[in-house]
């Protein structure tokens, strides 16, 4: 197992990795990205700078009011999976076909996903309206209030209507990935997740030849028994397809508190490489 204890050592790896795709000349290959989407609303605040000073003054208008001077920054596209599905066409150089899946808009998709995304995906389809997040900016961090209650929306029987059995099954022949990200927030996607998998074995797809990326993402609102549920739909995910789960360092330690495993706070290379080996080798100790 390798760590690499920095981005710097990563961004090395990546540009090995653009030059071995350039280098090959190889034709594009096809892939499914989804399945959500958000705008995010930028605002940076002016005056209290800082959280700590913010929040004392919040408090003290409780029962009150408060105004505070802001600068709005705009709007961006955002979500995992747009993010995840622009960033895949810039680390293979534009030699892979991607069709995003997700919530980019009722009915059409919006001109933001649209300039952001149309250019560097094969095909978009709109599952839902975006959730929206308003990004308060300060010196010493952010807050960040979403409404997501779009994102109750993203499930199988949804997907179903806006792709089409038989347009989703001529898109999964020629998928060599699956990326699908975001399940902290979106509470029915798991649906999906299982029904890809199931669809590619009935469509006679080879085991492990389709590669099916997982990323959780914050996923703290989610009760236990949903983590719990998670384990066994990975397991039968990974009986068709060729896994890779994704966590940040905080995603892992809140999964591994499921299985006995108490690595909050530990950060050295050593501990990081022990707590991937609780998935990574079988090695999953007995539930609570």
């Amino acid at each position: 197992m390798e760590i690499y204890p920095d981005l710097a050592q990563l961004s090395g790896k990546i540009a090995g990795f653009q030059n071995q795709i350039a280098s090959r000349n190889r034709s594009s290959f096809a892939g499914i990205c989804g399945f959500d989407g958000f705008i995010d609303t930028f605002i940076q605040m002016q005056s209290p700078a800082t959280l700590a000073l913010f929040g004392a003054k919040v408090q003290a208008a409780a029962g009150m009011a408060a105004s505070y001077p802001v600068h709005h920054l705009g709007d961006k596209f955002g979500g995992n999976g747009p993010l995840l599905a622009a960033a895949l066409h810039g680390v293979f150089c534009g030699a892979v076909d991607i069709t995003y899946i997700g919530a980019l808009g009722k009915g059409t998709v919006l001109p933001i996903f649209e300039e952001a995304l149309a250019g560097k995906m094969k095909r978009l389809f709109t599952l839902a309206e975006p959730a929206h997040s308003d990004c308060i900016e300060f010196k010493d961090g952010k807050i960040m209030l979403s409404d997501m209650r779009s994102c109750a929306e993203i499930h199988w029987e949804r997907l179903l209507e806006c792709v089409g059995q038989e347009t989703l099954d001529a898109l999964l022949k020629e998928s060599r990935f699956v990326a699908a990200v975001n399940w902290g927030k979106l509470i029915h996607v798991g649906t999906i997740w299982e029904a890809i998998a199931n669809r590619l074995s009935a469509l006679g797809i080879a085991k492990k030849e389709v590669v099916f990326f997982m990323d959780l993402a914050e996923f703290e609102q989610r009760p236990r028994q949903d983590r719990l549920e998670l384990v066994d739909l990975v397991g039968k995910i990974t009986a068709q397809c060729h896994t890779l789960l994704s966590f940040n360092l905080k995603e892992a330690w809140q999964m591994a508190d499921e299985f006995q495993g108490n690595f909050h706070g530990k950060k050295a290379p050593g501990d990081v490489a022990e707590l991937a080996a609780l998935w990574g080798e079988g090695k999953l100790p007995e539930r609570l």
